[in-house]
């Protein structure tokens, strides 16, 4: 007689194991688990072990739950992640959550993971949103130059 298939991971399986596991193993689960139990997960785990196991994902899975979990865990998630994950998830964020986000990324953190992002995804935010949360990069690092 065959066995029914094991119950997929409910939500407070897949924080204890966000909070239990390496981050590879629980990645895994996350990567496996239907997307609104993914970001909720991460939504409730601690932004370490969130950020660690965010940081094993694909990078269109990990966009995925950083676009929908809140702007202050998204911030605090960003800027916990490795610098080229963080500036690789950027990238793909649209840029109305990015423009949300960037101010809940420490500025020192902010610096780092921009300069990871595309100049074509920088210009898209709006300027003033940059030289408020970098007033003193140089301008032209913020700004697309208009040709004469």
């Amino acid at each position: 007689m065959p066995t029914a298939p094991p119950a997929p991971p409910t939500v407070e399986d897949l924080k204890r194991s966000v909070e239990a596991l390496p981050p590879f193993v629980a990645a895994a689960q996350i990567a496996s688990a239907p997307i609104a139990d993914a970001i909720k997960t991460v939504q409730e785990s601690t932004t370490a072990k969130a950020a660690a196991v965010v940081a094993q994902l694909a990078t269109s899975t990990a966009t995925q739950i950083i676009n929908q979990v809140t702007t202050a865990k998204a911030g605090d998630i960003l800027g916990a992640m490795p610098v080229d994950k963080a500036g690789r998830v950027m990238e793909q964020m649209t840029t109305a959550k990015l423009e949300q986000v960037l101010p809940s990324i420490p500025t020192k953190a902010l610096q780092d993971r921009l300069a990871e992002v595309s100049p074509a995804k920088q210009y898209d935010v709006k300027p003033q949103t940059l030289f408020q949360l970098l007033h003193k990069a140089p301008t032209e690092q913020l700004v697309k130059e208009t040709p004469p």
